[in-house]
C-alpha cells in the first residue's frame, strides 16, 4: 500500500505542477481533487488497519 501512496503522491506533484504553470491548468482541479481522495483514503485505510492490528494484539496479550 506504500507503494500506491508514492505514486499518488508523485502524481499530485506532477498535476500540482499542469495546474500552476499551464494558463489552462484549473481544468485539472478535478484530477487533483481526485487524487488527494485517494491518497486520504489510503492513509485513513492504513490507520484502521492499525487500529485492527493494536485490538487483536490486545486481545492476544489478555488471553
Amino acid at each position: 500500500m506504500e507503494d500506491q501512496k508514492k505514486k499518488i503522491e508523485e502524481a499530485i506533484v506532477l498535476v500540482a505542477r499542469i495546474i500552476t504553470e499551464r494558463a489552462d491548468g484549473g481544468k485539472y482541479l478535478p484530477v487533483y481533487n481526485r487524487l488527494k481522495a485517494e491518497k486520504m483514503a489510503l492513509s485513513s485505510q492504513d490507520d484502521r488497519l492499525e487500529e485492527i492490528r493494536q485490538i487483536a494484539e490486545g486481545q492476544r496479550q489478555a488471553a
